[in-house]
């Protein structure tokens, strides 16, 4: 893993986990960067036409949504897929 202003002690946790990934991406990667796909999804396609009336709300509403993603095995590995990373997953 090439370090890049990585702290030797994130450096050792990394190392010590042997279930780990580390993804090292270019410096501004969207395409690349999955969390950029889950959040993308959320909000096109799970919040598209949410009816909340405040932060109270959308935050509960947002929370459930991406517990549902979450335990949406199907989604997920295609969010992976989007980003070129889901063979590793398999």
């Amino acid at each position: 893993m090439p370090r890049r202003n990585v702290s030797k002690k994130t450096v050792t946790f990394i190392a010590s986990q042997p279930r780990l990934h580390v993804f090292n991406f270019p410096t501004y990667s969207p395409d690349w960067n999955p969390d950029e796909k889950v959040w993308n999804h959320l909000k096109h396609q799970e919040l598209k036409s949410h009816k909340a009336k405040s932060k109270a709300e959308l935050k509960e509403l947002t929370e459930r949504k991406l517990n549902g993603m979450a335990n949406n095995p199907h989604l997920v590995r295609g969010l992976f897929y989007r980003c070129c990373v889901a063979d590793l997953f398999e």
